[in-house]
């Protein structure tokens, strides 16, 4: 179930962000970490890392969802790992998956009442999703607009819900999860459709550049050729030479 949320995160940053590539982070729990009374420990041994996928329109929703595991799998195997082993974490959202720790009846230590928690994350974009379905996106208000988030996990229930199509390939995903109209409005936001970030509002070029340079200055330094040689003289060239 991890598996599924983080790849139909990933699809929705894809989208968001217009990149094939993305980085989240994920939450580990320590749990299963190779240190004896890991599971009995009191207190937390969860780790944030980056998870980075590169995603290829073309493959099927199986084949990505399998990679997506496998992924998985092999952070859980570094998972005790620090800042300084290389995994940084420059990332802007995270998401977790919570489990209902239900103890045995003959284990020796017994919980006094019933889990909580309450999540008071760093990162700009917090996402939750727990052992029955609930979904909780946590975010930065100063950062982020409500309605803006609302938008997204909307788009993010879509993908959770288009992934079950297993004869679908990855690109029919995306176009599937963005039908409410929501990518004119993205490429809105991202000023994408302005004429000031088309090649078409390039006017000049290095020659044109030049020949202005030329025109308006015409005594100034273009050229200063320094020689290898110290006793032989530097020499340079003005843009009128």
């Amino acid at each position: 179930m991890p598996s599924w949320y983080q790849a139909a995160w990933t699809v929705v940053l894809s989208l968001y962000s217009d990149s094939d590539s993305v980085t989240f982070g994920t939450i580990l729990s320590g749990r299963d970490l190779p240190i004896d009374g890991a599971t009995d420990t009191i207190g937390p041994l969860i780790n944030i890392l980056p998870f980075n996928v590169t995603l290829n329109g073309s493959s099927n929703v199986a084949d990505y969802l399998r990679s997506i595991f496998r992924h998985s799998v092999e952070l859980s195997d570094v998972q005790c790992s620090i800042p300084e082993d290389g995994f940084t974490r420059q990332f802007m959202t995270a998401l977790a998956m919570e489990f209902e720790m239900v103890p045995a009846n003959n284990q020796a230590i017994q919980p006094i009442g019933s889990s909580w928690s309450k999540i008071l994350p760093d990162i700009s974009l917090f996402i939750c999703t727990t052992y029955n379905g609930e979904i909780r996106l946590c975010f930065q208000e100063k950062r982020y607009v409500r309605a803006d988030i609302e938008g997204l996990a909307k788009h993010f229930h879509a993908a959770i819900m288009h992934l079950g199509s297993w004869t679908c390939t990855v690109g029919d995903i995306m176009d599937a999860v963005m039908k409410d109209g929501s990518a004119d409005t993205l490429m809105t936001f991202g000023n994408c459709y302005s004429d000031t970030t088309s090649p078409a509002s390039i006017k000049e070029d290095l020659v044109t550049l030049f020949e202005k340079a030329t025109r308006e200055n015409p005594r100034a330094v273009a050229v200063w050729k320094t020689p290898f040689i110290r006793r032989v003289r530097s020499s340079c060239k003005s843009y009128g030479d």
